[in-house]
C-alpha cells in the first residue's frame, strides 16, 4: 500500500508510529467504505456536509482511540491490565465518544427530517425563513417583531410566541431524552448486585432445649480459620465459639464474645483453631442467621458432617463470595432501610421509623419481584435515579427552550458522581431527590400555566404536582422543604401577578376581579397542596400493615412523628465522614459507603460525593444566578434561587450528624443553575459558548471516568486511589 494512502487516514497517522498498522488500515478502511454506501449518501445530504464530516472524524478518533487503548496499552473491557495499577481509563472514555457521536448522529438525523417537513417550498418563502432565523439570532423580544416587520417577515412574531410559550418537542428532542436516559439506565444496573443471596433463615432461641446452641462435627480434626455469617433481619447479635477441653468433659471458649453488626450481610468470625467439634453459641434472645460458611486457611469452605442437623444454616454454601464486595451484601443505610422494606413485605415489626415509610414502601416492590438479594433492594432506587434524567432534561428543556442546552443538564446528571452513587445504593435519598426535582419542575409549569389564567390544565397539573409533594414528604422529611420552597414560590408569584394595583391593570382586572379569581384558585391550591399531600403521607402509613398496634393509622402516624422529631433534635454522635451543610458544597469530606480487601491486592470502594468538575463550577453559577435575579430580574434565576435555598437553609438550624449526601437535591438544583447560566451565554455568543461547553463537558465526563472505579466498586490498585483521586486531605477513597 502506497505509504501516502496509508498517511492520509487520522487512523494511519496514529498507528505508523505504533506499528498497529494492520488495524488502523481496517479501520480506516471500514470507515471510508461505510461511510461511502449509498444509504450514507443519503444519510449525508439529509444531514449537511458540515455535520456530517464532524460525526465522522469523531467515530474516526473513536475507533483509533479503542485500537489505541486495546493493542499498545492493553485495556479491556471488564477486566484490568494484568500487571497493570490502571483500569481501562482509555478506552471507556473513546467507547463513550463513539457511543455519544452515535446518539448525537441519530439525534440531529431525526431533528433535520423534523425541520425538513416544515421547509417553505417557494423561493421567497425560503429566504424569509432564513432571513428570520438569523434576525432571531441576534435578537430577542420586542426587537425581533420590530425588525421582522421592517424586513416584512411575518413569521418572527410567530418564533417569539413560540419563545415565549415554548415550542414542542422536535424528534431530536425525544431522540436525545431517550438516549441520555437508556445510557444512564446502562450505566446503572452494570453490576448492580447478586440476584443471588442466603434466603432459608436459622433461628437462635433461648429455650429449655438448648435452641440458642450449635454444635458441628467434623470428619477428624480441621484448621477454621473464621466463619463468615449471613446475618437475617436482627442487627448486633453476640455469639461465642468454643471447642471441646482437652479432658473431652466440658468445652472451651475461643477468645471473647463475637458481636455482628450488620444485618444482610457477611459477618467475619476470626476463629484460628483446629479441632473436631465447633460450638457455636448465641447470647441474645434470638438471632437470625441465614447461611455459615467455616474457612480453612487458604479460604476453601469447610463443610461440617452433621450439616444436616442444621439445613437451614448450610444449605447455601455455593453462595458465598470470592470477594465480599457490595454486589453480594448490603452497605452503609442499607442495613436501615432495605431491611425495613423487607419487613413490610413479611409484615414484620419495622425497624427503621426515623423517617417516613414511603421511601420504603418502593423498594418493597423490587424486593418482592427479585427476593430480598442486593438486586432486589437496589432495582427500585435505580429506577427513580434513571427517571430524574429525563425529568431533568424536560425541565432545562422547558426553562431554555433548547435541546442542546436541556441536554447539556441532562449529561450533567448522568455524569454526576452523588446521582450516579445514590441511584445504585438500596437507600431512600434518591427516591426523595426524585420527588424533589419533579416537584419544583411541575411547580414551574403551573405558575408558567397560571400567567395564562387557571385552565382545566392548570388545575390537572396542581394535582400532579400536589402529589409529587406528598410522595416527597412522605418519603423523606427533606421533602417538607420542597413543600415550603414551591408555597414561596407560588406566593410570590400571586403576589406579583395581582398583588398591586398596577399588576391588575396590566391584566386589564379590578380589584374585585382579582378577589374573586384569588378566591377560587385558593380553593383548588388547598385541595392540591394541602388535602392531597396529607392523605398521600397519611396513607403511606398502611404499609406498616400488622404493626399499627391498635390499628389506627393516625395514631400510628402521629406518635412516629413525635419520635422522628425527636431524633432529629437529638441525634449527634461522631462519624469519619460526617459533614457540615457549609462544607458540602465545595466537597470537603466524600462518605465512604462500601469497602472491601480483595484477595488479588485490589480494593473495591463505593463512595457517595460530587463530580469536583460540576460541583466547583456551580458554586460561582450560584453568585451569578442570584446576579441574574437581584440585578436582570430574570424570573428564572428567581425560581431557581428560591428552590436552592428551601433546600439548603433548613440545614442552617439542624444540628445533627449529618453528611453529603443531604446536599443533593441542592446540587440537583445547581446543575439546572449551570444550565440557565449556560443559556444566558449562549444567547449572546453562541459560537464561543459551544465550544466552552464542550470542553466542559469533556472535563465532566473525564472526572467521572477517573473516578469511576471508586464510585462503583470497580476493582482498582490502592496505590491509584491514593496517587491520583484523592484530590484534597478530608479525601479518604483508599
Amino acid at each position: 500500500m502506497p505509504v501516502s494512502l496509508y498517511l492520509e487516514s487520522d487512523p494511519g497517522i496514529i498507528c505508523s508510529f505504533t506499528g498497529q498498522k494492520a488495524d488502523a488500515f481496517y479501520l480506516a478502511g471500514g470507515i471510508d467504505s461505510f461511510m461511502g454506501s449509498s444509504w450514507i449518501e443519503r444519510f449525508r445530504a439529509r444531514l449537511g456536509i458540515e455535520r456530517f464530516k464532524k460525526i465522522e472524524i469523531l467515530l474516526t478518533a473513536a475507533g483509533t482511540g479503542i485500537l489505541w487503548a486495546r493493542d499498545i496499552t492493553g485495556e479491556r473491557f471488564g477486566q484490568c491490565s494484568p500487571g497493570d495499577e490502571f483500569y481501562p481509563l482509555m478506552l471507556m472514555f473513546f467507547a463513550v465518544l463513539g457511543v455519544g457521536t452515535c446518539v448525537y448522529g441519530i439525534a440531529s438525523y431525526v431533528g433535520i427530517i423534523h425541520e425538513k417537513c416544515q421547509i417553505p417550498e417557494s423561493k421567497v418563502e425560503l429566504d424569509e425563513a432564513k432571513a428570520a432565523r438569523c434576525v432571531s439570532k441576534r435578537m430577542t423580544g420586542s426587537e425581533k417583531i420590530d425588525a421582522g416587520k421592517s424586513l416584512g417577515i411575518k413569521s418572527c412574531e410567530k418564533n417569539t410566541e413560540s419563545e415565549k410559550t415554548g415550542a414542542p418537542w422536535s424528534g431530536r428532542d425525544w431522540c436525545m431524552a431517550a438516549g441520555l436516559t437508556v445510557l444512564f439506565a446502562v450505566m446503572a444496573f452494570v453490576n448492580l448486585g447478586s440476584m443471588k443471596a442466603p434466603q432459608t433463615a436459622y433461628e437462635f432461641e433461648k429455650n429449655d432445649s438448648h435452641g440458642n446452641e450449635m454444635v458441628l462435627r467434623f470428619d477428624g480434626s480441621v484448621t477454621i480459620s473464621e466463619a463468615q455469617v449471613y446475618l437475617g433481619g436482627k442487627e448486633k447479635r453476640h455469639f461465642v465459639c468454643s471447642v471441646p477441653n482437652a479432658e473431652g468433659d466440658g468445652w472451651d471458649a475461643i477468645g471473647e464474645e463475637t458481636e455482628l453488626l450488620s444485618v444482610y450481610c457477611w459477618n467475619p468470625v476470626e476463629i484460628h483453631y483446629r479441632t473436631y467439634e465447633l460450638g457455636i453459641v448465641s447470647m441474645d434472645e434470638s438471632a437470625e442467621v441465614l447461611e455459615i460458611v467455616l474457612l480453612d486457611p487458604d479460604g476453601n469452605p469447610i463443610l461440617p458432617s452433621n450439616a444436616d442437623d442444621y439445613p437451614e444454616a448450610f444449605d447455601e454454601q455455593e453462595l458465598f463470595p470470592a470477594d465480599t464486595t457490595y454486589e453480594y451484601q448490603s452497605m452503609f443505610d442499607e442495613v436501615y432501610h432495605a431491611r425495613t422494606a423487607n419487613e413490610i413485605v413479611e409484615g414484620r415489626t419495622i425497624y427503621e421509623t426515623t423517617h417516613p415509610p414511603l421511601g420504603k414502601w418502593w423498594m418493597s416492590l423490587g424486593i418482592r419481584v427479585f427476593g430480598m438479594t442486593p438486586f432486589g433492594w437496589r432495582c427500585v432506587c435505580a429506577l427513580f435515579g434513571i427517571l430524574m434524567v429525563p425529568v431533568s432534561y424536560a425541565f432545562m428543556r422547558k426553562i431554555s427552550r433548547s435541546t442542546w442546552i436541556a441536554s447539556f443538564a441532562a449529561l450533567l446528571i448522568v455524569f454526576d458522581f452523588m446521582h450516579f452513587t445514590l441511584s445504585r445504593i438500596g437507600t431512600i435519598d434518591v427516591i426523595v431527590g426524585f420527588f424533589i426535582l419533579l416537584t419544583f419542575y411541575l411547580m414551574y409549569l403551573v405558575l408558567d400555566d397560571l400567567k395564562m389564567g387557571c385552565s382545566w390544565k392548570t388545575v390537572c397539573l396542581m394535582i400532579l404536582n400536589g402529589m409529587a409533594a406528598g410522595a416527597a414528604m412522605a418519603s423523606k422529611w427533606t421533602g417538607v422543604y420542597a413543600c415550603a420552597g414551591i408555597a414561596v414560590l407560588l406566593f410570590t408569584f400571586l403576589f406579583q401577578e395581582y398583588g398591586t394595583a398596577a399588576a391588575r391593570t396590566r391584566k386589564g382586572m379590578s380589584g374585585q376581579a382579582a378577589i374573586s379569581y384569588l378566591a377560587g384558585l385558593s380553593v383548588i391550591c388547598i385541595a392540591a397542596y394541602i388535602l392531597i399531600p396529607a392523605v398521600i403521607y397519611v396513607a403511606s402509613y398502611l404499609s406498616y400493615g400488622n404493626d399499627m398496634g391498635n390499628g389506627n393509622v393516625f395514631q400510628t402516624m402521629w406518635e412516629n412523628q413525635q419520635l422522628m422529631l425527636h431524633y432529629h433534635e437529638k441525634t449527634v454522635f461522631e462519624h469519619p465522614y460526617a459533614s457540615e451543610w457549609y462544607e458540602w458544597a465545595w466537597i470537603k469530606r466524600p462518605l465512604l459507603d462500601a469497602y472491601t480487601s480483595l484477595k488479588s491486592g485490589k480494593i473495591s470502594v463505593v463512595s457517595t460525593f460530587g463530580n469536583p468538575v460540576i460541583w466547583w463550577s456551580a458554586i460561582p453559577a450560584l453568585f451569578y444566578t442570584i446576579y441574574l435575579w437581584q440585578i436582570r430580574q430574570d424570573k428564572i434565576a428567581g425560581y431557581l434561587c428560591i428552590s436552592y435555598a428551601s433546600m439548603l437553609f433548613p440545614w442552617l438550624f439542624i444540628h445533627r450528624t449529618v453528611f453529603i449526601y443531604q446536599y443533593f437535591a441542592c446540587s440537583m438544583i445547581q446543575i439546572l443553575m449551570l444550565g440557565n447560566c449556560l443559556h444566558f451565554f449562549w444567547e449572546r455568543d453562541p459560537k464561543r459558548t459551544r465550544k466552552a461547553a464542550l470542553l466542559y463537558l469533556a472535563a465532566v465526563i473525564g472526572a467521572f471516568l477517573l473516578f469511576y472505579p471508586v464510585l462503583s466498586g470497580y476493582p482498582v490498585k490502592q496505590e491509584f486511589a491514593e496517587q491520583w483521586l484523592e484530590w484534597l486531605e478530608g479525601w479518604v477513597l483508599s
